[in-house]
C-alpha cells in the first residue's frame, strides 16, 4: 500500500509537468513534503519519477508500437502517464514482480479513469511488460 501511494504521488507529479509544459521542476518535492512520505518511501518516489521521465521517449515508442488501430495521440494522458509509469517500473525495478506492477497500474487506473481505462492498461501493459521481460 505504501508504494502505491508513491506511484500515485509520481502520477500527480508527471500530470502536473504535462499540464505546466515542464515548467514546474520542484513538483515531485512539492508533493513528497505535502504527503508527509519517510525517506525510503521518497527515494523509490523519486526514482520512479525520474525514470519515468527518462524513459519517457522509449516507454513512447513501446507503446505506439503495440496499439491496434490507434495512434498513441489518441490515448488519455493519464492512460499514457500511467503506462510510461508501469514500464519504467519494469525497466529500473526488476526485482518488482511484474504481476504486481502491472495491478497497481490497473489499480490506479481504476482510480483515475474509467474502467475501460482500466482495462485498456491492463491489456497493453501486460503485453509491453511481457516483452520487456523477455529481452
Amino acid at each position: 500500500m505504501k508504494r502505491r501511494k508513491a506511484r500515485e504521488i509520481v502520477l500527480k507529479a508527471l500530470y502536473s509537468l504535462e499540464v505546466s509544459d515542464g515548467k514546474s521542476k520542484e513538483v515531485i518535492s512539492d508533493l513528497l513534503e505535502r504527503e508527509n512520505i519517510n525517506n525510503d518511501l521518497a527515494a523509490f518516489t523519486r526514482k520512479l519519477f525520474n525514470s519515468t521521465k527518462n524513459l519517457a521517449s522509449k516507454a513512447d515508442k513501446l507503446i505506439g508500437e503495440n496499439l491496434l488501430n490507434w495512434k498513441i495521440e489518441r490515448v488519455s494522458s493519464i492512460e499514457r502517464l500511467i503506462l510510461r509509469m508501469g514500464i519504467a517500473e519494469a525497466i529500473e525495478f526488476p526485482d518488482i514482480p511484474i504481476q504486481v506492477t502491472i495491478n497497481e497500474a490497473v489499480e490506479i487506473a481504476k482510480k483515475y479513469t474509467s474502467e475501460k481505462g482500466s482495462k485498456f492498461v491492463n491489456g497493453l501493459l501486460d503485453k509491453i511488460l511481457k516483452e520487456i521481460r523477455k529481452k
